[in-house]
């Protein structure tokens, strides 16, 4: 997994407040650090996969190398199996019908 992707309202109704006022000063830190390297503020597009568009989402990014199943789908590997939600997502692409 490359990100973690936490729903805002999610944590501010089920973390107590010293829960989040950690998790707030390990982002500050992550900032820093990234400052520190030199490296931009990113902004991310977060789609869910379970949306009817995401199949095309999939697509665009994997057209421009931006899937992480580019290098399982290019080779044989494990790190890319049935459980894994991009290769569904891939299949769906491929138009290969669901084996449930």
């Amino acid at each position: 997994m490359k990100y973690y992707v936490l729903k805002i309202e999610d944590m501010q109704n089920a973390l107590p407040t010293e829960i989040k006022d950690v998790f707030i000063r390990i982002l500050h830190s992550i900032r820093k650090y990234r400052q520190a390297l030199g490296k931009n503020k990113n902004s991310y597009l977060v789609v869910n996969i379970d949306e009817p568009y995401a199949v095309e989402i999939f697509n665009i990014m994997h057209r421009h190398g931006h899937t992480p199943c580019d290098d399982c789908l290019s080779k044989e590997s494990s790190a890319c199996d049935d459980k894994c939600v991009w290769s569904e997502l891939y299949k769906d692409a491929q138009g290969v019908p669901d084996a449930k």
